[in-house]
């Protein structure tokens, strides 16, 4: 039996270990549209559009979750990890709706820094630590 604010940081705990997973998912994916890996421009599109749907859920699903006072810093870094992928995705619908050169390095870079951003998140010690 848990305290109620042991509860609730196990619980936000497991929400953070899920959208750590949920944006291991978008980055793939968001890496294989822009790696051309689906052959078609209606599909490539396709998938894209799907992408940017999956994290604006995520980027919302975590605004509208609230993160137990010794977990504000992870909530922020979980909301601007989140908000890297959102704009990988959006840099990647632009690409692939004004296909350029310039445009894919844009969505590359973002996608860069949102991966080097979710490294970081990954450290955090509270998505390491195994439960009480």
């Amino acid at each position: 039996l848990l305290l109620p604010d042991v509860k609730s940081v196990e619980g936000y705990r497991r929400l953070a270990r899920d959208t750590d997973k949920e944006l291991r998912l978008v980055d793939g994916k968001i890496a294989a549209t822009l790696n051309g890996e689906v052959d078609d421009l209606f599909g490539q599109t396709r998938r894209a559009q799907e992408v940017f749907e999956q994290i604006l859920h995520i980027s919302e699903d975590l605004d509208r979750q609230e993160a137990p006072p010794a977990l504000v810093g992870l909530k922020e870094d979980l909301t601007r990890t989140a908000t890297s992928y959102l704009e990988a995705a959006r840099l990647t619908l632009r690409w692939l709706s004004i296909p350029s050169p310039e445009n894919a390095e844009l969505a590359r870079a973002r996608l860069a820094e949102a991966q080097v951003e979710l490294t970081e998140l990954e450290k955090s010690q509270w998505l390491r630590t195994t439960s009480p």
